[in-house]
């Protein structure tokens, strides 16, 4: 799920870095993950996609090369003004059991 080398070669193996970062991303992914689902839930688009956009990010930056796909599967879905459920489904999963 999480590449942890993926993460030491990105940052240069900094343990400090890491833990930081780490530590940003307990909190963040589910709040992102939770913000998304709202703006999906009042057909904000546009500002879903640019949250998706940003989860893509944060989870390719942890190596979570599945997650990140699902994540921009829904960027470009919300592009076109749609979401399908199973995008959505799959990113909600690995968010809600990532142990970070």
């Amino acid at each position: 799920m999480i590449d942890l080398e993926h993460l030491k070669r990105l940052v240069g193996n900094d343990e400090t870095v890491i833990a930081k970062l780490l530590a940003h991303l307990r909190t963040e992914l589910p709040r992102l993950m939770h913000e998304l689902e709202i703006q999906l839930d009042a057909g904000a688009f546009q500002a879903a996609n640019i949250t998706a956009h940003t989860l893509k990010t944060q989870l390719s930056y942890i190596g979570a090369t599945d997650a990140a796909h699902w994540a921009a599967q829904l960027e470009r879905e919300t592009e076109e003004n749609k979401v399908a459920e199973f995008s959505l489904m799959q990113l909600k999963a690995f968010v809600g059991q990532v142990e970070i």
